[in-house]
């Protein structure tokens, strides 16, 4: 997403003018730091604009003129943690060989976000105040799961085009892989129901998912 510079207060720049675009954009990531900090640690409903201004040392009035208001900052504050995942990824090559060993590093980012601090934090917050603020559960999907499932999609229907794989629907095949190779695991770490899995049994996890996927899919 495209960041606009942001005028922050003080708004001028080292040599008592108007900040450069680095600058502005050190000033956006700050914000959005603080935001996140914010909104993991209190909670969507009781995080405000006042104290992200407080905190961040931007004036409220421009993070209402940047962002329009706290739905739309959350959304940036999703968007810039979902884009973070992506860029992990790389480019996502997609030749015969190297299908199997995508999709695990797909799965394998997908389980180390689930597992993550972030991750865990930010589902249970959902869970627990989307029925509060419906904005926030719309909001946490367009712009995190949505997004990655949808990148996921776009590899797997390159793989179909190039006769590698046999699937009517990469968008369901995208969603149901990522339930596999995600589903309990993360379910578990957001209730706190049993230790968080270490390095090898994610691994595993990993090469599971990718086996079962590829033998229902891959073509002969």
């Amino acid at each position: 997403m495209g960041e606009q510079p942001v005028m922050c207060v003080p708004s001028h720049g080292r040599n008592g003018g108007r900040p450069t675009r680095a600058e502005s954009a050190r000033r956006v990531e700050h914000l959005l730091d603080v935001a996140t900090a914010l909104f993991l640690g209190h909670g969507y409903g009781a995080a405000t604009i006042e104290a992200v201004a407080r905190e961040s040392g931007v004036a409220k009035k421009t993070i209402y003129r940047r962002f329009g208001g706290k739905a739309a900052l959350f959304g940036a504050v999703l968007r810039r943690l979902s884009d973070r995942w992506l860029d992990g990824l790389g480019a996502l090559p997609a030749d015969g060989d190297a299908l199997s060993a995508t999709l695990r590093t797909f799965a394998r980012h997908a389980l180390n976000a689930a597992v993550s601090r972030e991750g865990v934090m930010l589902s249970a917050m959902i869970q627990a105040e989307a029925r509060a603020f419906p904005e926030l559960a719309h909001g946490y999907y367009e712009n995190g799961p949505a997004r990655i499932q949808a990148a996921l999609a776009r590899f797997l229907a390159a793989e179909v085009a190039a006769g590698r794989l046999t699937l009517d629907d990469p968008e369901t095949a995208a969603d149901q892989f990522l339930h596999l190779a995600v589903g309990g695991i993360h379910r578990r770490a957001v209730l706190g129901v049993e230790p968080l899995p270490d390095r090898a049994a994610l691994d595993r996890r990993a090469d599971f998912a990718v086996r079962i996927f590829l033998d229902g899919c891959r073509r002969a």
